[in-house]
């Protein structure tokens, strides 16, 4: 069975149309369906599939909301008529509309007015209808006997009055009678001047106003559902008011129904609340060195528009599957950028929630190093019951709040993997721990370690932040592993040998060292040095501890350094002819500037100063007296001369690099205008509103070439020095490799 135009149906006249045939398939049609089958589709009981692409040359139908005057109505018709046009004029009263046509007479004596309204004779009303469609009449004033089945080309403009006494998707049907040719549509909704409008009746214009694109019904038809609601599903109501619980809500409580009666295994599930005692959401402190506690938020820093940080956290709230956390990070990274720590914990929790609810549990929480997992009780009888382990609640090992996170999120993995396969699997201790043992053969532990050093070990933990901070693919993360875990036990055996020297590195020295590379990079800015972390997935103290294990492994690697190896002559000649290529330069330019800029003057006045020294030079004066005397350049000292060659990717500003290199030798620039960068408040650096007026000279042109060996060989020098240092280190590492038990046993 197939309904066009369903929203002029009732649900039993729908009903009784279903019962002529059983099991009958039913398609309805329309370009704004009812509040009632528009939900029913939206939660999935039904199917549905919308027509967005426009006939060919279709334009949006321009739609005016104003107050009803003569004014109006004589420029809207008349701009029509001189198109050579039609228009319909709805009055929807059929007791008055002959008072309405004798007034619309008397504005237009020689408009040609025909009238239309269902209480007129079948033969009568056709033969209006037909003379209207071939043009006899320019007006048409109807009631909504229009509302459907009519294409009339040549009628581009509709006027409604009392617009807002009509509904939403009815005022759509009307304002799409209009609008079905080339020709640009206009739809005039007149209210009352004298009487208010009512609230309801406001929204309901302003969504047709603000909706007036092609294709646009399923939006009207969205925006009706919410201010009408969908109705009771179950009963005759169309539509209905939901203010009680809210829209969203009413939405969310009916699709979780829905979900059950259809018997989805994720509604079934419990909704697991997850609480860790070392993550809280103050965004202001992203990370406290003393409780080693971390916030697991969006930060403003990351995120700033409001809005959007309320829209993302309502998106990670109703992930209920794993699959869709990873779908939404790469949305929010390619949105925003890389993920920064806080933002990563929040995944983590809801990655968490999400196991926690697959497993059974009703809450998930952390208090110091333990781990709770609360039971989902089976009927009102039953207590509180815990998940325990060997007998004993589980225990967390890691310390840093991330690696925390991943080490539960492994630990609900094995024990879910465990439920499923819960007639292969069964205990084994592993020294003081404990782990699982699979049917074939696979070591599973919570925390798995992948290397021992000694009494020092690395995890598979460490491995999997480490990789995923740097977002490398599950296939990369493989790959890398060994070269992560090789570097990690070079560290550890620098810092074994270091121990056993009876040599301690004292946290001042740390500290020193870390505000050295703040003041050095940063210029002492705590803040800015932070962000970077972030983006890095690094937080303050990670970076320290990484700090002092390089802080000791260079210590450690410089006491293998020769003293007294001398490079010989023929090693660097032998080294320069295997690799002359390495020494070739570009074609580099040496470059003066004269640069005119102030604060206190207009950029016209710069420009016209910078035009006057221009001009000069074009006469012969002298570019670096000029420099000298005229410009604010940082090189002023040099009479404007940078000084040294570069070459072009070495010119950061990219309209000063290529002006420069389409230079000839002695040749200068006509003035330009350069953006000036300044500092924000945050610490970045941008592009600001300020101009300068640059004028460049190129001094000298150097060609492409290899350089000699005489002006390399202090570099190769250096260069064979450093592959003896590494080679005498590479050397060091083994014995003592050799002389600790090393025992690696990464994952195939």
């Amino acid at each position: 069975m197939i309904v066009d135009e369903e929203q002029r149906f009732g649900v039993e006249h729908k009903e009784q149309l279903k019962k002529l045939k059983a099991n009958v398939d039913v398609l309805t049609l329309s370009a704004t369906p009812i509040p009632r089958t528009l939900y029913f589709a939206m939660v999935g009981v039904r199917s549905f599939s919308t027509i967005e692409t426009a006939p060919t040359n279709r334009r949006p139908i321009r739609t005016e909301i104003v107050k009803g005057s003569d004014d109006i109505l004589k420029k809207a018709i008349a701009l029509e008529l001189r198109r050579g046009g039609q228009a319909f004029y709805l009055h929807n009263r059929v007791k008055t509309i002959h008072s309405v046509t004798r007034r619309l007479q008397s504005l237009f004596p020689k408009l040609r007015i025909a009238v239309g309204h269902g209480q007129m004779g079948e033969s009568e009303l056709e033969e209006v209808m037909v003379e209207f469609i071939e043009g006899k009449y320019d007006l048409l004033i109807c009631t909504t006997i229009i509302e459907s089945g009519l294409d009339i080309p040549n009628c581009n403009t509709i006027i409604i009055e009392e617009a807002d006494k009509f509904g939403l998707s009815q005022l759509y049907q009307l304002r799409g009678r209009v609008g079905r040719f080339t020709r640009q549509a206009y739809a005039y909704l007149l209210v009352n001047p004298l009487l208010p409008i009512k609230d309801m009746a406001r929204k309901r214009l302003s969504a047709l106003r603000s909706t007036s694109s092609l294709g646009a019904g399923f939006k009207i038809a969205l925006r009706d559902l919410e201010l009408r609601g969908a109705g009771n599903l179950l009963g005759s109501e169309q539509s209905g008011h939901i203010a009680g619980v809210g829209f969203e809500m009413y939405c969310k409580l009916l699709r979780e129904s829905v979900s059950r009666l259809k018997g989805d295994e994720n509604a079934l599930r419990p909704t697991a609340v997850v609480r860790m005692d070392f993550l809280h959401t103050d965004d202001s402190l992203f990370y406290d060195e003393q409780d080693a506690t971390m916030a697991s938020c969006f930060p403003a820093a990351y995120i700033s528009e409001p809005r959007l940080r309320i829209e993302c956290y309502r998106k990670i709230a109703s992930i209920v599957k794993i699959e869709e956390i990873t779908t939404y990070e790469e949305e929010l990274r390619d949105r925003f950028g890389p993920i920064p720590d806080q933002t990563r914990a929040l995944f983590y929790e809801t990655e968490i929630k999400c196991l926690g609810q697959e497993a059974g549990f009703d809450s998930i929480s952390s208090k110091e190093n333990e781990l709770f997992c609360r039971e989902v009780k089976k009927s009102s009888r039953d207590g509180v019951k815990y998940l325990k382990k060997m007998g004993r609640i589980p225990r967390l090992n890691e310390k840093l709040p991330l690696l925390k996170l991943k080490e539960i999120i492994r630990f609900l993995k094995i024990h879910i993997m465990g439920l499923n396969m819960l007639a292969r699997l069964f205990f084994i201790i592993i020294g003081s721990g404990f782990g699982y043992l699979i049917a074939e053969d696979e070591l599973i532990e919570i925390n798995r370690i992948v290397a021992r050093i000694n009494d020092r070990v690395v995890t598979w933990g460490e491995i999997e932040l480490a990789m995923e901070k740097l977002n490398f693919s599950e296939k990369e993360k493989l790959q890398r592993a060994s070269e992560f875990v090789d570097g990690k036990i070079d560290r550890l055996l620098s810092q074994i040998a270091f121990k056993e020297k009876g040599m301690e590195l004292p946290e001042t020295y740390v500290e020193q060292e870390y505000s050295n590379k703040l003041m050095s990079n940063f210029n002492g800015d705590r803040r800015l040095f932070r962000e970077v972390l972030q983006s890095n997935g690094q937080s303050t103290l990670e970076y320290k501890e990484q700090l002092k294990e390089d802080i000791i492994h260079m210590h450690m690697l410089a006491q293998r350094k020769r003293s007294g190896d001398e490079i010989s002559p023929q090693s660097v000649e032998n080294y320069y002819q295997k690799n002359k290529n390495d020494f070739r330069v570009g074609k580099r330019i040496r470059l003066s500037e004269i640069v005119f800029s102030g604060d206190n003057k207009k950029p016209g006045d710069l420009n016209s100063t910078a035009q006057e020294v221009y001009n000069l030079i074009q006469e012969g004066s002298d570019f670096k007296d000029l420099a000298s005397k005229n410009g604010q350049s940082p090189f002023l000292k040099n009479s404007g001369s940078w000084g040294f060659f570069v070459s072009k990717d070495e010119i950061r500003n990219d309209q000063i690099r290529d002006i420069a290199f389409r230079l000839n030798e002695g040749e200068s620039s006509r003035p330009f205008a350069v953006n000036l960068m300044e500092r924000k408040a945050d610490g970045s650096v941008a592009s600001s509103q300020n101009l300068a007026w640059y004028i460049i000279k190129v001094d000298k042109i150097e060609a492409a070439k290899n350089l000699p060996i005489n002006e390399v060989r202090a570099e190769i020098e250096g260069i064979l020095a450093r592959k003896s240092e590494l080679n005498d280190q590479r050397i060091w590492l083994s014995r003592q490799k050799r002389d600790a038990y090393v025992e690696v046993n990464l994952p195939d």
